[in-house]
């Protein structure tokens, strides 16, 4: 009767080491589950038309922490993101001994290959997929119209619009009200005029700021953030502020950019009243081909030798957070050529990989002004941790700094 006990609870055991082992394949080789946090839809829309439908997809939204959707809900084999905090935020769920070939990233510039991410073992976690880029339009037609033969410089681009401004009512122009867009381009500016050190201290005085604030249990306050980041010589923003205010006074930027959202943007520029932009490459993909047609992107002229340079473009990353095989399947294969190719061709942004066709002069110069300078600049929006009010009410007190 033992004999027969033992032989049922040795079954037992065997049976059991069998069932685990097949679910620990099953886990392995499941159809994968990819989510999406923070990025526009049309990206999304983009990515998605390159993976196929033999996945599950997932969108996670930035009003609530990460951790918490995580926690709370079907967790994901890949997170796609940008660079930046919400990086940060789905690195911090990769599971133990998670791990990427270094051979994906072979054929990336090294710009691009500083920008992935391990963890504390050295671990290879993240793959970049692609790269937007801050910056400059020019309005063609208005160009051509002018008397200035170049645009390489700040100085260039002030003569350009005092003509644009004289002749047509055309003015420089950005879509101020979205807080991002007004960070992303005091970020810019701040690298282009100061350095990447003060883009640098104005995140981390942000983040020491924040840290204080719950550290005393004491609220947010926009107006006397926006005093540290400006108001004095040393301030990291105090170079970029004082340049949009004199563009302001010397009436070079149009005065309505500061509450100008997307929508109204695109009316000037189809009106041909905004002579120079600024902008993402992302958001220039998001605006009809007959209006951008005729702009020419430039990127943020500096004194600063190309060697110091670390322009604002957010790259776009596969966080890999489980062994699951399939999964890493898919990000091998999206940082391959033909899935680059097909990924700039349907998303209009710049491709990791150094040689990979792209669609247009855009793309390419975008993926060769970052291959040309230092790790990307992920963008003041993206690298500064507060919430949407919390930005809202900063870009606010920053911007009547600017104006008052």
């Amino acid at each position: 009767m033992k004999s027969k006990v033992r032989l049922f609870i040795v079954a037992g055991i065997i049976l059991a080491v069998i069932l685990t082992g097949i679910c620990f394949v099953v886990s392995l080789t499941k159809a994968p589950v990819i989510a999406f946090y923070g990025l526009p839809e049309r990206e999304v829309a983009a990515i998605q038309t390159v993976i196929g439908d033999n996945v599950t997809y997932l969108s996670f939204g930035t009003d609530t922490s990460l951790y918490y959707q995580v926690r709370n809900g079907k967790k994901p084999d890949v997170i796609i993101t940008p660079s930046g905090v919400k990086l940060q935020a789905a690195k911090a769920h990769v599971a133990k001994n998670v791990s990427l070939p270094e051979s994906l990233f072979d054929g990336m510039t090294s710009s691009i290959r500083n920008t992935i991410q391990k963890t504390d073992a050295g671990k290879i976690v993240t793959a970049p997929l692609l790269s937007s880029h801050f910056e400059i339009d020019i309005q063609m037609d208005l160009f051509r119209q002018s008397d200035v033969k170049t645009i390489a410089t700040w100085q260039d681009i002030e003569a350009f619009v005092k003509t644009t401004n004289h002749t047509k009512n055309a003015r420089m122009a950005f879509a101020g009200k979205d807080p991002d867009t007004f960070f992303d381009l005091l970020g810019a500016l701040a690298e282009a005029l100061s350095g990447k050190n003060s883009y640098g201290a104005a995140v981390n005085l942000v983040k020491a700021e924040m840290e204080d604030n719950a550290l005393r249990e004491r609220a947010f306050n926009a107006n006397a953030l926006a005093e540290q980041l400006a108001t004095q010589a040393d301030s990291p923003l105090y170079d970029a502020i004082a340049c949009l205010r004199r563009w302001y006074k010397e009436d070079l930027i149009n005065k309505e950019s500061f509450s100008m959202d997307r929508d109204a943007l695109v009316g000037y520029m189809r009106a041909q009243l905004a002579s120079v932009v600024f902008m993402s490459l992302s958001d220039y993909r998001s605006i009809a081909y007959d209006v951008v047609s005729s702009y020419t992107s430039i990127y943020f002229p500096s004194e600063i030798i190309a060697s110091g340079r670390s322009f604002t473009a957010p790259v776009i990353h596969a966080v890999c957070l489980t062994k699951n095989r399939k999964a890493a399947k898919i990000i091998a294969q999206l940082t391959a050529s033909e899935a680059q190719a097909a990924l700039t061709r349907a998303s209009g942004l710049a491709p990791v990989l150094a040689n990979c066709p792209t669609p247009d002069r855009q793309a390419e110069d975008a993926r060769y002004w970052v291959a040309a300078t230092n790790t990307p600049l992920a963008g003041l929006s993206q690298d500064i941790d507060l919430s949407a009010d919390q930005k809202k009410a900063l870009a606010i007190a920053l911007s009547t700094l600017i104006q008052r």
